[in-house]
């Protein structure tokens, strides 16, 4: 049809021409206003004949309004429908897509548009004289349009538009406009299916509701009959109809005369027919009676067929006269059709489930999650278009927020209309499949997200059970936006790019108007906003610098560490002032979130909200998650930029090193050197000016020809014995480039296979050491000269006091000889006797000290051994001294000589009683078990680590100074006056400890006291000699009853063994004059005489000299606390002289044989 229209542009062809649209569009070009003179050219070209204006009220084209061609033109290229509707009479020039909507272009063309579409005047013709006045106007218009040789309604949505000529005259209308048929008749649909559904609610007997819907389509198509029938499963059919007023019910009700065989043709194809003549189908004219003069009461029809599951029904629509059916019609009559089919469905469900009916809706009723029962809603083809809601429960209700009565009996598609294909598709799956289904899914209208499980009911029936997900999965989106934070965060450095990076993620997160982070300065007012997320470009930019101060007491809240949450600005409170900054910005709800660092305000969060809003607990968690994260990021950034900077600086300052190690390489006096293999690979000058080596001369040379050769070996498996780490020290000699030799110390250190070693120049150094060794030697030959001095002036001391004793025996023996007085020869033999017994004892106290003492070692228990010892010692340091035990229970035996272990603390409380004396104090013998290790044990070599019995002697005397606590151990080393001591005590004890494989420790204060510790080892064996107490007494073969030694008056022997001799004359009370005899019983008593040494040869009680006493068995004791406590103990211990009844330490066994 166009190319006539195009010919009347001079353009294109006749209807031949139209072959090629795209050439033909090639060719139709528009031309300017006034180029009319060639339209009526092109005709003659033309392959067809022309269409002839002249025949219509425009006349030849040559008179056409001017600029009309140029209108046209640009119409036909238009691919929307149009017309251009031109002169007084408004002749009719449509385009191609317009004459695909109205049918034959040949009906249309050359037409003036009112006598076109009579019957639509009403609907446009108001538009048309609006156009006409020069005014342009948008207006629906309906049509009826041939289609397919079939007049159909149609609906459009036109646009009027006036033409111009060059003088501002309306020549013409512009009419251009789409087809909204489908939602047109999409809108009455829904209008009926509304008015339908209301109609037959509260209806729920099956005939009424029968009845009430076929009425309401009859009426609603002008329709005279509409029957509904049902077919039993034995192919009984029960009718049910309506008719119009005025038209008489047919005999054989709705299945009368040829609708038969119609019916049956539409069950078994299962789909709509409609039928415009009767008497021209097919399937109805071979029902149709012989008779044709009998005219049927049924010519035109609809049959609506609905075959679900075991159930047949049909709606069947009757017209007297025939009819040629509307879509419009057939869409209604299928809505009719189900819908009455489904009530009379739901009331037959109804009827079927009330028995059940209590349990299932409490069940139904106490579910927690949504639960739906859904029935599709096919299509005429078949498909699944739509679900209906057959029941929800209350569950259903609280999730969706809508209620039940506004839900049942709707579809899904009616409640939400934008909804998802895939909610329809989803469950029709279910039905035809027969198989249940989960899913997880949102609906994208109100933004939820609903996971449930689906399954079939039976027939076009499933149920659905769910639950909303929203909030979970909004929890889960925001952790995927924290995780993908974090891999963003990761791979930023800039501050600003930081902030953006969490703006973002909260803006986008919580779906804000605007998010940002902001830097608080020094200062705590101003802030610094950087690179905000906006929405959208209408949201007015936070961005640059602001104040805190003003947000006025918000302020303090942020400072505080409190977060600042205004769901609405109208409400908050603020002043107008402020208020109006805020809503100047667009602001109606924010976040602040502050980010404290030390207690101090350092940076902000910021989101806010175009609308107010109410911020939730979950919100305001992920913007702290957020925070801590950005926080995180800014502070490693800031980290990573100082240790940017501090690498700069280190770089500098190894720049800064290497040339100080070059200088230092340089100006060294040492021998510099690095070893590859045994190559010297770099030397410093220092070769040149030590050996007169030149560095290029070194390179490359092997060291081993630098090296003397019998230093080299030795240097070498050093360095072999180190793979990496430093070298130790080695003394070479080194060649000199003259041939010398000179003594170097190396030292190095061995990395990656290099050595760098370092030489320095030691021929001073050993010239110095071999003259401090010369030295030395000669110091430590006068150092023994001098001890040995000294020892030897202390024996010959010691022993010339006792040489002189025998001598003087001897004389005094010679001369009573002479004088024929044999009879007191004896007497002089013991007092020779006894001078030699001190000499024996002073030689055991040097063997002592040179640890070449004979021992009787045995198992000791000391639980046993020393109560009897600290006894002993009380009687021995007097009254004044408070003498205490603190002994360990079970202690661990040892193995040592007991006697000389009681001999050993004797000598350790005589030295502890002279230095509390005059003032007195308290002495302390304790025990405990320890361990100790070689550590422990350096410098004694005879001990071996293991377990150990500590024995200390701790006293309250004066103490030692450092330099007497550095010769405490001499022999021969005393503090004492002369006379007083002989200096053995403690070198004794230190030769027993020794000897014992133990250990002897001395701790002391000046003015505090002194502690000695005697560690010896314990024995781990099974001995049959152990020694739980003191030793038993000797024999008395070598003891004489009633014996009495004098010294000076005295009872005990003085140092001065020469006067014991002179006076062997002196009488005793109740006794003999004669000495005690030499034997193995006086070891104790001998002890006893060596404390009296140590007290300057006097037996003293508290300080004071006291004169002898007798003991009650005729023995002389000494006088004072001391001589009282021994006869007590010879009292209670022997019962008589004599008569020892139990074991006790030696020295009290001595004085005890000596009472016998």
């Amino acid at each position: 049809m166009a190319a006539w229209v195009r010919s009347a542009c001079g353009r294109c062809c006749s209807p031949g021409a139209r072959g090629d649209a795209q050439a033909k569009r090639s060719r139709c070009r528009p031309r300017p206003i006034g180029s009319e003179a060639g339209m009526a050219d092109h005709d003659s070209n033309a392959t067809g004949p022309a269409f002839d204006w002249s025949s219509t009220t425009l006349g030849a084209v040559e008179g056409w309004p001017p600029g009309v061609a140029t209108v046209l033109a640009a119409l036909l290229d238009s691919r929307l429908p149009g017309l251009l509707a031109v002169g007084p009479d408004l002749v009719c020039l449509p385009n191609d897509a317009c004459a695909a909507l109205l049918g034959d272009a040949r009906e249309t063309i050359g037409m003036p548009l009112r006598s076109l579409w009579p019957g639509a005047l009403d609907s446009f013709d108001a538009a048309i004289r609006q156009a006409l006045d020069g005014a342009g106007v948008v207006a629906p218009v309906a049509l009826r349009v041939r289609r397919g040789g079939v007049l159909r309604e149609a609906w459009f949505d036109c646009g009027f538009s006036p033409i111009r000529d060059p003088d501002g005259r309306v020549r013409a209308i512009l009419v251009q406009g789409n087809e909204t048929t489908v939602q047109v008749l999409a809108g009455r649909r829904q209008a009926f299916r509304a008015s339908l559904a209301a109609t037959l609610q509260g209806e729920t007997e099956p005939h009424r509701i029968i009845m009430a819907g076929a009425g309401l389509l009859g009426r609603r198509i002008g329709a005279e009959r509409v029957g509904y029938v049902e077919f039993d499963p034995a192919g009984h059919a029960r009718d049910h109809g309506w008719c119009a007023p005025d038209v008489p019910e047919l005999a054989g009700g709705v299945l009368d005369g040829p609708i038969g065989p119609a019916l049956t043709a539409a069950l078994q194809a299962n789909r709509l027919s409609a039928i415009a003549d009767l008497a021209q189908d097919p399937t109805a004219r071979a029902a149709t009676p012989a008779d044709t003069s009998a005219k049927p009461a049924v010519r035109a029809a609809i049959v609506v067929p609905m075959v679900t599951g075991g159930e047949t029904a049909a709606l069947i629509v009757h017209q007297g006269t025939p009819r040629q059916w509307t879509r419009e019609e057939e869409d209604c009559a299928a809505i009719a059709a189900a819908e009455i089919h489904h009530e009379i469905a739901r009331s037959g469900v109804q009827a079927r489930m009330q028995e059940g009916e209590a349990n299932w809706r409490a069940l139904f009723n106490r579910l927690q999650e949504g639960f739906i029962i859904g029935e599709l809603m096919r299509d005429r083809a078949g498909q699944a278009v739509d679900w209906r809601y057959v029941d929800v429960n209350p569950a259903w209700e609280r999730l969706i927020g809508m209620s039940r009565t506004a839900a049942v009996g709707r579809t899904i598609r009616e409640i939400l209309p934008g909804i998802e294909a895939e909610w329809v598709s989803r469950f029709a799956q279910v039905v035809e499949t027969g198989q249940a289904t989960t899913f997880s899914d949102r609906v994208a209208s109100s933004g939820r997200w609903y996971e449930g499980h689906a399954f079939v009911l039976g027939g076009e029936r499933f149920a659905v059970l769910f639950l909303e997900i929203t909030a979970r999965r909004r929890d889960e989106e925001r952790k995927l936006a924290l995780l993908d934070l974090g891999d963003r965060l990761r791979g930023l450095r800039e501050p600003e790019l930081i902030a953006e990076a969490a703006a973002t993620a909260i803006g986008v997160a919580l779906g804000t108007a605007q998010a940002a982070y902001a830097v608080i300065h020094p200062d705590g007012d101003s802030a610094s906003v950087l690179r905000p997320w906006r929405r959208d470009e209408g949201v007015v930019s936070v961005e640059g610098a602001q104040r805190l101060s003003q947000s006025g007491r918000f302020a303090d809240r942020l400072h505080a560490g409190d977060a600042v949450v205004v769901d609405d600005v109208e409400t908050t409170g603020l002043s107008i002032n402020r208020r109006g900054l805020v809503e100047q910005a667009g602001i109606r709800a924010f976040v602040n979130l502050p980010l404290l660092e030390g207690g101090r305000l350092a940076g902000l969060i910021l989101a806010s909200d175009d609308r107010p809003r109410a911020w939730t607990v979950e919100d305001l968690a992920f913007m702290r998650s957020v925070a801590d994260r950005t926080w995180a990021a800014l502070q490693t950034a800031a980290a990573e930029a100082g240790l940017l900077a501090l690498n700069l600086d280190l770089e500098r300052q190894v720049e800064a090193r290497t040339i100080e190690r070059d200088r230092v390489w340089k100006n060294s006096q040492d021998l510099l050197c690095v070893l590859e293999r045994g190559l010297v690979q770099s030397a410093n000058p220092a070769w040149t000016t030590l050996l007169g080596w030149l560095p290029g001369e070194l390179l490359g040379r092997q060291y081993q020809t630098l090296c003397h050769p019998d230093d080299f070996a030795p240097a070498t498996a050093r360095v072999g014995q180190e793979a990496a780490g430093r070298l130790p020290r080695t003394e070479t000699r080194m060649r000199h480039r003259d041939g010398s030799w000179h003594w170097f110390a190396w030292v190095g250190t061995v990395e990656d296979e290099l050595v760098y070693a370092s030489g320095r120049d030691i021929a001073a150094e050993r010239a110095a050491a071999e003259a401090l060794a010369r030295a030395d030697e000669r110091l430590r030959q006068s150092q023994k000269m001098e001890a040995v001095g000294q020892l030897t002036g202390g024996i010959a001391h010691d022993f010339n006091n006792m040489l002189q004793g025998i001598g003087s025996g001897v004389e005094l023996m010679r001369r009573r000889l002479d004088d024929g007085r044999a009879d007191l020869a004896a007497r002089y033999l013991d007092a020779i006797a006894q001078s030699v017994e001190r000499a024996a004892a002073l030689t055991n106290r040097l063997l002592a000290f040179s640890r070449r003492q004979a021992l009787a070692p045995a198992r000791v228990n000391l639980d046993g051994l020393l109560p009897g010892t600290a006894e002993l010692i009380r009687q021995t340091v007097g009254p004044a001294i408070a003498v205490e035990t603190s002994l360990r229970d079970g202690s661990w035996p040892v193995r040592c000589d007991p006697n000389q272990m009681e001999n050993a603390l004797l000598n350790l409380a005589i030295n502890a009683r002279d230095a509390m004396l005059p003032d007195g104090g308290r002495l302390l013998i304790e025990t405990a078990h320890v361990v100790l290790d070689r550590h422990d044990l350096t410098g004694w070599d005879d001990a071996q680590p293991g377990d150990f019995v500590r024995v200390t002697v701790t006293d309250t005397g004066t103490g030692m100074t450092p330099d007497v606590l550095e010769h405490a151990f001499e022999p021969f080393y005393t503090t004492k006056a002369a006379g007083q001591g002989t200096g053995l005590g403690l070198s004794q004890v230190f030769g027993f400890v020794s000897q014992s494989h133990g250990v002897v420790r001395l701790q002391t204060e000046q003015g505090r006291g002194t502690a000695v510790q005697l560690f010896l080892p314990r024995d781990t064996g099974i001995h049959e000699d152990e020694v739980r107490s003191a030793p038993p007494p000797a024999s008395g073969d070598g003891l004489r009853a009633r014996t009495v030694l004098l010294g000076r008056g005295r009872i005990a022997c003085s140092s001065h063994d020469s006067r014991g001799a002179a006076r062997p004359w002196l009488p005793g009370p109740g006794g003999r004059r004669r000495s005690q005899g030499v034997g193995p019983a006086q070891a104790g008593f001998r002890r006893r005489l060596a404390a009296d040494r140590h007290a300057g040869g006097r037996y003293r009680a508290a300080g004071r000299p006291q004169r002898a006493a007798a003991c009650g068995c005729g023995t002389r004791a000494a006088a004072g606390p001391a001589g009282a406590a021994d006869h007590r103990l010879c009292r209670q211990r022997t019962g008589r002289p004599g008569r020892p009844r139990r074991r006790d330490a030696p020295a009290r066994q001595a004085f005890h044989a000596r009472c016998a």
